[in-house]
């Protein structure tokens, strides 16, 4: 069973190679907007950089004097390194650390965690891009309707500790298996790492799935009541009655 599964991980990366796309349109909509949006920050910061090198090299041409041929040749230098800085130094922000996710209330895991997914997303396999996908996906619905409920209830609960403890471990313990050892069936004739990694992000996902419908729920229940109480309330009797 478990070479059963290898393989399949072996075909799933050929097949990969030769498709153009990914599998969630929308989580990788995401995806692609998070990376132009950091682009694009580090663009600006880049910029700022360089404005506020070019601030100084004119104050000081006012104020002091000429800065010279070897002030020109510094500046020639200053500026694309400042440049070059503002892009590449992290963004702030922009990731976040995984003992940072257990000081996060409930209402904010979902987007943080998605980040910090994808943060990780290369170094997880291929095979569980559609199950990464389909995580992002409920982590994007499951976010609203954490925001609409205690921080103390019950649910919550379970997504903080499936989002800020169990997920996180579970990953971070992939990440330490050298990656030799990962498509290496276990002792006993089990699944591998890797094949493991991939049950655990579907379970993970169910539970999403059923908690965000367990959500959900009360939201319907609350409009069904509602409309039979405005049905009750304002409904014309009929002739005859």
């Amino acid at each position: 069973m478990s070479r059963d599964v290898d393989r399949a991980i072996a075909r799933f990366d050929e097949v990969l190679d030769r498709l153009p796309g990914g599998f969630n349109n929308t989580a990788r909509t995401r995806r692609i907007s998070r990376t132009v949006s950091n682009a694009g920050r580090r663009l600006r910061r880049g910029l700022y950089a360089v404005a506020a090198l070019l601030a100084v090299l004119l104050g000081y041409t006012l104020f002091v004097g000429a800065i010279g041929i070897g002030g020109f040749l510094l500046a020639a230098l200053l500026l694309p390194l400042a440049f070059i800085l503002g892009m590449i130094l992290p963004l702030g922000g922009a990731a976040i650390e995984t003992p940072a996710l257990k000081k996060l209330p409930p209402a904010e895991l979902p987007a943080r965690t998605d980040v910090w997914l994808d943060a990780r997303r290369r170094d997880l396999p291929r095979l569980a891009a559609p199950t990464l996908d389909a995580i992002s996906a409920k982590l994007n619905a499951i976010g609203p309707q954490l925001a609409a409920v205690p921080a103390m209830d019950a649910r919550a609960q379970d997504v903080g500790r499936l989002l800020n403890s169990h997920l996180p471990e579970l990953v971070e313990r992939y990440r330490k298996v050298p990656p030799e050892l990962r498509r290496t069936p276990a002792d006993d004739g089990g699944p591998s790492i890797e094949a493991r990694l991939v049950e655990g992000l579907k379970t993970v996902d169910t539970e999403l799935a059923r908690v965000s419908e367990n959500l959900a729920s009360d939201d319907r229940d609350a409009f069904l009541i509602q409309g039979k109480f405005l049905e009750n309330r304002y409904k014309e009797p009929q002739v005859g009655e």
